[in-house]
């Protein structure tokens, strides 16, 4: 099955959108996020209902590093019911917890590495039609891209 995209999972219709490298392409060099993205109001029967249909069998949940009981519970819940969908979780970073400083020591070299990673996304992306090019960064993308506006 290819790779689908679902902006948001607690929907009344269910829209899902290919995650083709024509699509994706033009996300590279942009910071933000193409899935969207959502603050609260957290409802875990209502995301794995969503998760029910039968074209979904994976979900990518980001969330801190203190929410992660929450991508447990999740995963019981898909056990409970039965559900095979592998669940990918992936940590928020330490976005600013160090004190705000010019540059910190390796800045360039993360910067550099970070451009180098980015850029073979297409590479992986392209060898084959069920592969993603993700590249996670330390920071987010506003506070990378706002570093480097000072630069």
């Amino acid at each position: 099955m290819p790779f689908k995209l679902i902006r948001r999972l607690i929907l009344r219709s269910l829209v899902l959108e290919d995650l083709a490298s024509h699509y994706i392409s033009r996300y590279i060099f942009f910071s933000g996020t193409i899935t969207g993205t959502s603050r609260g109001g957290y409802d875990n029967k209502k995301i794995v209902n969503s998760v029910k249909d039968p074209r979904i069998n994976q979900v990518i949940i980001k969330q801190p590093k203190t929410k992660k009981y929450k991508l447990f519970v999740f995963i019981q819940e898909l056990r409970r019911r039965g559900l095979k969908v592998a669940v990918i979780g992936i940590a928020k970073t330490i976005d600013y917890d160090i004190p705000i400083i010019d540059k910190s020591f390796g800045f360039d070299t993360a910067v550099e590495e970070a451009q180098r990673a980015i850029n073979t996304t297409d590479v992986e992306e392209e060898s084959n039609k069920t592969c993603i090019g993700l590249v996670k960064l330390r920071n987010n993308g506003k506070f990378c891209k706002t570093r480097l506006n000072k630069i």
